[in-house]
């Protein structure tokens, strides 16, 4: 079974910011590895106008920077391309902040002619349906501390680099749950 991860970068974190980059992380759960990955700068859309010099301290990403992006509309083609499927059954991509990662991919696709192609959900979804297959009650309220600390390792900001840390931690929350599961 191989999983998508994604994560965003963004202009602010206001209602009225956009997404300015793009990371994608994919594991192989039968091999346990981190298999591929990719990450897109965002050239803004000619509306997308928001932006705040903290965030950019954040993620060190510039206005200045964002013109060698992509546009929404390849960013977004290769979002699909590579995440989606045209078919009835819609992956599901996961994420660590649902809100904020689903509030910046519509507003990628808002600006194209674009149908989203895969499902945003956020990991503790998946993390606990693995959860509930696999471990005990009692190992789950054990595993919970451990894998909450996993999650809350600092990121360095980068869309790639943050996807691939979350594909990572995942396939070790993933082997945790996999230990447990053998112990119960």
């Amino acid at each position: 079974m191989k999983l998508w991860f994604i994560d965003y970068e963004a202009s602010s974190l206001s209602d009225r910011s956009y997404p300015i980059e793009v990371g994608v992380a994919r594991v192989d759960l039968a091999t346990r590895q981190l298999v591929e990955s990719h990450g897109w700068l965002i050239k803004p859309y000619e509306s997308w106008r928001e932006w705040n010099p903290e965030s950019e301290k954040i993620h060190g990403i510039s206005r200045q920077d964002l013109e060698a992006g992509q546009t929404p509309m390849l960013v977004a083609d290769l979002l699909n391309m590579v995440l989606g499927s045209p078919y009835d059954d819609i992956p599901t991509v996961y994420c660590d902040s649902p809100a904020f990662d689903g509030q910046w991919n519509r507003t990628l696709f808002g600006v194209t002619p674009f149908r989203v192609q895969y499902h945003l959900d956020g990991v503790w979804t998946l993390i606990h349906s693995l959860l509930a297959q696999h471990a005990s009650d009692e190992a789950a309220y054990v595993l919970r501390p451990q894998i909450s600390a996993i999650l809350a390792r600092p990121n360095p900001h980068r869309a790639k680099d943050d996807a691939e840390l979350l594909a990572s931690s995942f396939l070790e929350i993933y082997e945790l749950i996999l230990a447990a599961a053998e112990q119960s």
